[in-house]
């Protein structure tokens, strides 16, 4: 399928879901000290919320495609790596499968995915639970494990580098996987890192309601989440490739009492 011709089906799709904004705190002077403070990122009850509510969104797919617009630009990525009718993913970060759902929604059968979905061990034991991996769609809890020596066509990390102990690191350890294109999107950069404690709840995260056959009541939650250096960030990016594009996407997601912090993305080709 020609790339014009790819993205014309993606754009005549409809779209029917808004983005929330994150509320945060003071600033902290360490990812520790925000972590002590927080209710952290493996609260049981919110992975099972986010495996749930993928599963319905799958369902939704398969009978009514609606989603919120911004998860469309990952055919950017799809479209400017795909070279064939074959496509290796690596998804750092990636929740129950989302991006693959969505992916797979739109891209013909004869297009064959090996997408690799790394997560937290409470996030890999519920997908597990709930049976989401298929032939195409896996799940792991670390990188080496994820990658295991396979040739990598597409690398993506999409919310998720901000809410990791040492984001800067981990972004290198990405790219040393050597994908042939990296797709890094909704992350906040700033001219100086800064961690924040993001206050949040059980609603806000993953795609749609609380499914009600959980039973579980919306709460407040609270996890640390980093502002990071722009320039540091770019840096490593122009290490790694050459830049294709770059988004400005949501404006003031993140905030303290001083300042507010927006999201950026960018698509990189290896050199």
């Amino acid at each position: 399928m020609k790339i014009k011709r790819f993205l014309k089906k993606i754009l005549t799709r409809f779209i029917n879901v808004k983005l929330k904004k994150n509320i945060t705190s003071n600033s902290y002077l360490n990812y520790e000290s925000a972590l002590s403070d927080s209710t952290g990122y493996q609260d049981e009850n919110l992975v099972k919320i986010i495996v749930a509510k993928t599963l319905k969104f799958k369902e939704d797919l398969e009978k009514n495609f609606k989603i919120d617009q911004s998860l469309l630009k990952i055919f950017t990525a799809v479209a400017s790596s795909l070279n064939g009718d074959k496509l290796t993913v690596l998804d750092f970060g990636g929740s129950a499968g989302i991006h693959y759902f969505i992916v797979r929604s739109i891209l013909r059968k004869e297009i064959s995915l090996d997408w690799r979905v790394i997560e937290t061990p409470k996030m890999v034991q519920e997908v597990f639970k709930n049976k989401l991996e298929n032939k195409e769609l896996t799940f792991y809890d670390n990188l080496s494990t994820a990658v295991n020596e396979k040739k990598i066509d597409l690398a993506i990390a999409i919310g998720s580098l901000q809410y990791t102990d040492s984001p800067s690191q981990i972004l290198k350890q990405i790219l040393k996987t050597n994908p042939s294109y990296f797709f890094l999107s909704r992350t906040p950069l700033a001219k100086n890192a800064i961690i924040l404690l993001q206050e949040t709840f059980y609603s806000k995260n993953g795609v749609g309601k609380i499914p009600e056959e959980l039973k579980i009541d919306d709460q407040k939650i609270s996890y640390p989440v980093t502002i990071l250096n722009k320039d540091k960030v770019e840096t490593i990016l122009n290490n790694f490739g050459k830049k294709i594009l770059s988004f400005d996407e949501e404006k003031s997601v993140y905030k303290n009492k001083d300042e507010s912090y927006d999201l950026f993305g960018y698509l990189f080709k290896k050199k």
